[in-house]
């Protein structure tokens, strides 16, 4: 059989063996010589004869010494296919599950609010270890619009103000559906810099959860981004903050500061929720 320029099985360029190099049939001017032996698909490991440029399975080039066309193009066989989408198939059913059991909503930086709840819900622990209180209660609070649930809709736009008191001596109590394991507070200001600075802020607190021993104090410092205070990991459905001294209202802009305590954001970092 004479060589031709075009492969006799499929039309294709031929290259300068007498392989073809996009099907691999012989277009030799002799009869094909006799191969013996076999080569396995380092792909799909079916065995093809060793006279086989492509596995006659799966379509990948096999290794050989004639090289083929530029222009060759393998075809994928349905074990190929088929191997590829249950791959892609596992890493899907992997990623939701991940995603089932760690949760996505809280910022993995970190800095940011979590996610409201609304009140009255049993909480559920959000992304990046966070937990929602069902129940925020202030000792005052200057108007609904400014009310203590504010600290939770997850919005540093919004914030709770308490009754002209400047501050000191106000309490909040965030209360859960059921046991957590309260580790961290997060504490925002208002997001709003006049705001923020009209207003007082807390300095000095008192942290006591429900179930443990010594109240936890501390200062804040007087900036509006998210501050983090440490708890001794500890189960408990109750957690009480009380602001023991604060920073000073002040005059923005000429206009005159307010005597009122103003906080936005609080959050809980949680370890785990608890059985008991």
């Amino acid at each position: 059989m004479a060589m031709d320029d075009a492969c006799a099985e499929c039309g294709s360029q031929l290259g300068a063996g007498p392989y073809c190099g996009a099907c691999g049939a012989w277009n030799g001017a002799e009869e094909e010589p006799v191969h013996s032996g076999t080569i396995v698909c380092p792909i799909c490991w079916h065995p093809n004869p060793s006279s086989n440029l492509h596995c006659e399975d799966c379509g990948v080039r096999l290794s050989r010494a004639l090289a083929a066309s530029p222009r060759a193009v393998p075809s994928y066989g349905p074990r190929r296919v088929a191997a590829a989408a249950a791959i892609t198939l596992v890493v899907v059913i992997v990623a939701l599950t991940v995603r089932a059991i760690t949760g996505t909503d809280r910022s993995e930086t970190g800095g940011s609010a979590p996610n409201s709840t609304v009140l009255g819900e049993e909480p559920a622990p959000l992304g990046s270890g966070t937990v929602t209180p069902s129940r925020v209660a202030a000792s005052s609070s200057i108007s609904d619009a400014f009310g203590p649930e504010n600290l939770i809709d997850g919005d540093p736009s919004t914030y709770w103000n308490d009754t002209s008191l400047q501050g000191v001596g106000a309490e909040l109590v965030f209360e859960f559906g059921e046991p957590v394991l309260i580790e961290e507070i997060f504490i925002e200001g208002a997001s709003d810099l006049s705001a923020f600075r009209r207003n007082y802020r807390i300095r000095g607190y008192e942290i006591v959860v429900e179930g443990g021993t010594d109240p936890v104090v501390g200062e804040l410092l007087d900036t509006p981004d998210v501050q983090t205070i440490s708890l001794p990991a500890i189960a408990t459905s109750r957690v009480t903050i009380r602001v023991t001294s604060t920073y000073a209202g002040e005059a923005i802009d000429g206009r005159p500061g307010f005597d009122e305590l103003a906080v936005a954001e609080v959050s809980f970092g949680t370890g785990a929720t608890s059985d008991g």
